[in-house]
């Protein structure tokens, strides 16, 4: 069997233990040697860290658009490999993302809020799109994710509704309205855009007495033909609902809870009760094939 003598251990040994015919040095010997040079780079790194950081600093910054490249030829070659990997990294650590994130927005508001907006102008029907479809993939947790932000944040949420209210009155209204019916029960169909035909068919007026809106301070109501209370109500739907005025004096205040044919006859006598009700039945009918034209 041939042999060789290791120069460095002075050992001498077989040529399979030698990487090559022309190696003095044993594989053993190599392999000491290079665990050897590892530590004391790490022992020469940690001494001089920051001497390697500045020198790092320097570096990268006077090779910025070469370092630059570098990396976006190396994304694009592996971008396939690399969204997988960040996409398990993600799902991995989601409480250290989500920390990232917040810090990430909190250092960086106002420049991340323009980028929420400017990609919501280029994008704004895909970003429905996406959000509709999660939330009725998602309902028991969007229910719950919203429960615990409410619980954690009270009195941001008050403020929130209180402002939203103020700014969004008559979608409010509904909101109360269609809530009031599912608490009995009931159906609750009636939504804005409902109401913007019911006032744009009355002439945003009262579908009663006739009058204006905004006229010495009259509002419109959202009246209940048939009251939420009566055991007939259909609910708040479209075809149960007309606007009535409210103020001092005013139908929604007289009306109430009472039979609106009963009501009628003992505001305005019969006759006047009667072509009354010729025009609210006229509006019913058209209300119905108003719904019934509506794509589903």
């Amino acid at each position: 069997m041939d042999t060789r003598v290791c120069r460095k251990c002075l050992v001498e040994k077989p040529f399979e233990e030698f990487s090559s015919v022309q190696a003095w040095h044993c594989n053993a010997c190599k392999e000491q040697k290079r665990r050897a040079n590892i530590e004391y780079l790490r022992r020469y790194h940690r001494e001089h860290a920051q001497e390697q950081s500045a020198k790092k600093a320097v570096y990268r910054a006077e090779h910025a658009e070469e370092i630059a490249a570098r990396k976006a030829k190396h994304y694009w070659e592996h971008r396939e490999e690399i969204a997988v990997k960040m996409k398990k990294d993600r799902a991995d650590h989601p409480e250290r993302e989500h920390a990232r994130a917040a810090k990430r927005y909190a250092e960086h508001a106002e420049e991340e809020k323009a980028k929420k907006v400017q990609y919501y102008l280029e994008h704004g029907e895909e970003v429905k799109a996406r959000v509709s479809q999660y939330r009725k993939d998602h309902p028991e947790k969007i229910k719950a994710d919203m429960a615990r932000w409410y619980a954690e944040h009270p009195e941001q949420a008050k403020a929130n509704r209180i402002r939203w209210k103020a700014e969004h009155p008559a979608e409010a209204r509904a909101n109360n309205m269609r809530y009031e019916a599912r608490k009995r029960g009931l159906p609750a169909t009636f939504d804005i855009e409902a109401r913007a035909f019911m006032l744009s068919y009355w002439g945003y007026a009262c579908a009663v007495c006739g009058r204006q809106e905004g006229l010495f301070g009259w509002t419109l109501a959202d009246d209940h033909t048939i009251p939420l209370s009566a055991p007939d109500c259909p609910g708040t739907v479209a075809t149960n609902m007309l606007p009535l005025c409210h103020g001092k004096g005013g139908c929604n205040n007289s009306k109430s809870t009472k039979n609106l044919q009963v009501w009628l006859i003992s505001r305005f006598g019969k006759r006047k009760a009667a072509v009354i009700t010729r025009k609210i039945t006229d509006y019913f009918a058209k209300v119905s094939q108003h719904t019934a034209n509506e794509p589903s």
